[in-house]
């Protein structure tokens, strides 16, 4: 009997052994899945710089990678300060609807005040809503972005705690990415403002900057001496100087 005994403690020791290493396995598989989501989700981030693009690849690949059944992102207005749904996932209007109620843009907005990923407890949410689960996350300073009821085998589950900081790392990817489309489109509007102007002045004018360095022309100057004459980024003086404008 002792022998026995012996031999089934071994026996014990070695399946909870097994049922550690399978634990371990799987735990690290999954965070190499995690950090492979992370790496392909960064890279389809910074590969656009359309802000159009870039909200739409946000709430894909934030639903798709949390396994959740539809998604929102709202985005802050940079004059108003004001939170703005401007896409969504699986949602119908109903609860487009109940999600733009001041209720839940007070709660959205402690999250991008706090910078802190939060999930709703069950019963929480208006049942006209029919979401159970909610796991909202700050995408840094631009907007907020939230996925609803994660799906799986047994049905609706809650959110887990690797969830959360998938999200959060998504949000923080996504934030850097929208505040770099946002730059460029500020940017081309400036340009365009600038060129617009430009166009319009009968006179011709040539734009410099700081170091005297030619960066724009107008179409006046082009008709005088052609865009392959004025030399863009090279020095204005030496240009009049070589053509004896200043003459």
């Amino acid at each position: 009997l002792d022998t026995i005994g012996h031999h089934f403690a071994v026996g014990l020791h070695n399946q909870r052994l097994m049922t550690d290493s399978r634990n371990a396995n799987f735990q690290l598989n999954r965070k190499v899945v995690e950090l492979e989501t992370l790496y392909e989700a960064g890279l389809a981030l910074s590969s656009s710089l359309n802000i159009d693009n870039v909200v739409e690849e946000v709430l894909l690949l934030s639903v798709g990678v949390i396994d959740a059944r539809a998604g929102c992102l709202f985005v802050r207005d940079d004059k108003t300060g004001r939170l703005a749904l401007i896409h969504q996932v699986g949602l119908a209007d109903e609860q487009l609807g109940l999600l733009n109620t001041p209720a839940v843009r007070q709660r959205l907005n402690r999250a991008l005040k706090t910078q802190k990923v939060f999930a709703s407890k069950p019963g929480t949410l208006p049942k006209d809503l029919e979401i159970t689960h909610s796991l909202v996350a700050p995408v840094g300073q631009a907007g907020i972005l939230a996925v609803f009821d994660k799906e799986s085998r047994q049905g609706i589950i809650p959110f887990t705690e690797a969830d959360t900081r998938l999200l959060e790392l998504m949000g923080q990817q996504a934030g850097a990415a929208l505040a770099n489309a946002r730059l460029y489109d500020n940017i081309l509007e400036v340009k365009n403002y600038n060129q617009n102007i430009l166009s319009s002045i009968g006179n011709g004018v040539i734009s410099t900057d700081l170091n005297g360095k030619i960066v724009q022309i107008n179409a006046s100057i082009e008709r005088v001496f052609g865009t392959q004459t004025v030399p863009l980024g090279h020095s204005c003086a030496r240009f009049f100087d070589r053509t004896g404008c200043h003459n």
